[in-house]
């Protein structure tokens, strides 16, 4: 346990967990690793299935693998809020998979969003600011709610524009493909999480240290 322990340090993370919650991650981690790579193989699906996949491998690993708070520093296992969250965070990422004709046929900026789109775009943007704020700490997180609450109040505060920018926000970020799901997420479940694996394929492997030599 103890050289587990040195090795998750290094990787930026402390996880003394129980053996159910290894097994857990380290199986929903090999499970990423192969729809990875089975999309390299046979090409990905729609665009906003394959990006809001990754994103639900993503927010699993990340409310498994970092606690909300200091206790990584003694220790972790994931809570039943750390579940909870979990739970509502992917419920969020695979709304647009279970509601794709939805989300394909209506005429963003110009529908208004209906009452599960509140709750799950909601969800889906504070939980994205939680994430980060685990894995990289407050800076990241606090700068993009900076900008959010910025692009709530520019058309002033009557209740009517805010209701109004409040809707074009969710649209832009949850409802199509120019937010959440735009280029970075495109370009980390395209490209980035293939150079990870091949990344540390090398380094496991030992080929790294083979080229050195």
């Amino acid at each position: 346990m103890a050289s587990d322990v040195t090795g998750q340090e290094r990787e930026g993370f402390r996880l003394y967990t129980q053996n159910w919650a290894t097994a857990a991650i380290a199986a929903i981690a090999f499970a990423m690793a192969c729809w990875h790579l089975w999309v390299a193989w046979n090409g990905p699906p729609n665009a906003l299935i394959f990006r809001a996949m990754h994103l639900a491998f993503l927010f699993t690993l990340a409310f498994l693998m970092y606690p909300l708070g200091k206790e990584r520093n003694a220790g972790y296992t994931p809570s039943v809020f750390d579940l909870v969250l979990l739970v509502i965070a992917l419920s969020s990422a695979i709304y647009p998979i279970v509601q794709y004709d939805y989300f394909s046929t209506r005429m963003y900026y110009v529908d208004d969003p209906v009452q599960l789109d509140y709750v799950f775009g909601i969800a889906a943007v504070l939980l994205i600011l939680e994430a980060t704020r685990r894995a990289l700490g407050l800076a990241l997180p606090a700068t993009a709610a900076a900008f959010l609450i910025y692009s709530l109040l520019s058309e002033g505060l009557d209740p009517r524009d805010l209701m109004l920018q409040f809707n074009y926000t969710l649209d832009q970020l949850y409802l199509t493909t120019e937010g959440i799901f735009g280029i970075p997420l495109s370009v980390s479940a395209t490209f980035i999480v293939l150079f990870i694996l091949f990344g540390a394929l090398v380094e496991r492997s030992g080929a790294g240290r083979l080229f050195m030599d």
